[in-house]
């Protein structure tokens, strides 16, 4: 797992290697029967790896659902596109630091502590740990539900500044006591001294150490090897052949704020489509990227297919049942810009001429090839269209440009 996190530059897999590894050997040196007895602290260690960024998203919009709610129930006059959330005094955006993430993370872990040592019923240890997972969420949309109050009945004067951070901190320590009272009024007495007794273990030094050793130094050897032989492989720089696509893309953008932001690409083109000598009102961005390599990575957490400072997700926005049907290897973005203009973005990878819609399978083939000897070699092609003048005008013009796309695209691209 860590030599595949590598090689393909997939840091939660090197992270959950990293830190499962010092388990795992403990596991495998002093044997199950010990490992059984110090599970916790085994399993504990997990809590090291840094993960969580892929929850980002989802919890901005459940928090953005839960705090809307809350609005209505007030009477608070709003008005909410996205992650936007406008009142007469000005416009809040739950962004990414109001997603509660470390809040979240940090009610996990209090959960997981609290719950192995307060209850010996493992029915009490679940619900504890459900409540550990949904008082943050809920705890989440209250605190964003008053930072927007505070903000309209003080007309905009508290709760926008540095005081928007001190009130949050303060908030969600409140709600870590709440949390810990609920957990005292279902507390369990402590184990009876035999049944401690019982469970201790003796621990000895194995008798095979040596042969253990020797085992885990040859398999992390031969990681090491294979590592090393598939990262340091050169990788030829080639470009799109743009004598394919000169005579349907046009350097005039239909939509001049949208832009996917990617780094590191090998070439890049972007503009309004245009088929069979007309303009559609769909534009196009393609990063080629050679091969897939650290700071060049098609697949990866610096790129994005919108700027955030100006679009935010519309989970809500109308999609017809038979579109993404017609679309099968393209994925769909709602997206809503901060004036509340809404726009469709589909996309797909193209991996070895054949397109994929999914950024994960994208991320785990180009690691595949890579490990086999190849360079990761692929693309994002990226297409939107304005859906304010309706939604079937857009995902029709959004049809027929895939399907030129599919049918073009793998020929511009050096394979």
């Amino acid at each position: 797992l860590g030599v595949f996190g590598r090689v393909g530059g997939i840091e939660v897999f090197t992270h959950i290697a990293a830190f499962s590894t010092l388990s795992l050997a403990i596991w495998f040196f002093l044997g199950s029967k010990v490992a059984k007895t110090i599970w916790f602290p085994l399993l504990f260690i997990l809590f090291s790896i840094p993960i969580g960024e892929e929850l980002v998203p989802h919890l901005q919009n459940v928090t953005t659902i839960l705090a809307v709610q809350i609005l209505k129930w007030s009477g608070i006059p709003f008005f909410n596109t996205g992650l936007y959330i406008e009142i007469p005094q000005g416009k809040f955006i739950v962004a990414e630091a109001c997603s509660g993430i470390r809040f979240f993370i940090g009610s996990l872990v209090f959960g997981a502590v609290y719950s192995h040592f307060t209850y010996t019923s493992f029915s009490r240890k679940v619900i504890f740990m459900m409540l550990a997972v949904l008082v943050p969420i809920f705890a989440n949309a209250f605190r964003v539900f008053g930072i927007v109050a505070i903000g309209y009945f003080s007309d905009m004067k508290y709760a926008t500044g540095a005081d928007h951070l001190v009130y949050g901190w303060f908030f969600f320590l409140v709600v870590l006591v709440i949390l810990f009272f609920i957990g005292e009024t279902f507390k369990q007495p402590p184990n009876k001294p035999e049944d401690e007794a019982q469970s201790k273990v003796k621990v000895r030094v194995p008798r095979n150490f040596v042969l253990s050793s020797s085992i885990l130094t040859a398999v992390f050897t031969l990681a090491f090897v294979w590592q090393y032989s598939v990262t340091t492989k050169l990788i030829e720089e080639t470009q799109i052949d743009r004598s394919k696509l000169s005579d349907n893309l046009s350097s005039r953008k239909n939509l001049p704020m949208w832009r996917p932001i990617f780094v590191g690409e090998s070439d890049a083109l972007n503009g309004q489509l245009r088929l069979e000598g007309v303009l559609t009102g769909v534009d196009m961005s393609i990063f080629w990227y050679a091969g897939d390599k650290d700071g060049a990575e098609l697949v990866s957490s610096s790129n994005s297919l919108f700027d955030k400072d100006d679009w935010s997700q519309n989970s809500s926005a109308e999609v017809s049942p038979e579109f993404l049907s017609k679309v099968p290897n393209w994925s769909l973005l709602n997206l809503v810009s901060s004036s509340g203009r809404p726009i469709k973005v589909l996309y797909t990878y193209v991996l070895d001429g054949r397109m994929q819609g999914s950024r994960i399978k994208t991320k785990l083939l180009q690691t595949l090839d890579l490990i086999k000897g190849g360079s990761g070699a692929g693309a994002l092609v990226a297409i939107a269209a304005r859906a304010d003048d309706g939604v079937a005008e857009a995902e029709a013009q959004l049809i027929e440009a895939a399907g030129f796309i599919e049918a073009t695209l793998p020929k511009a691209l050096a394979w």
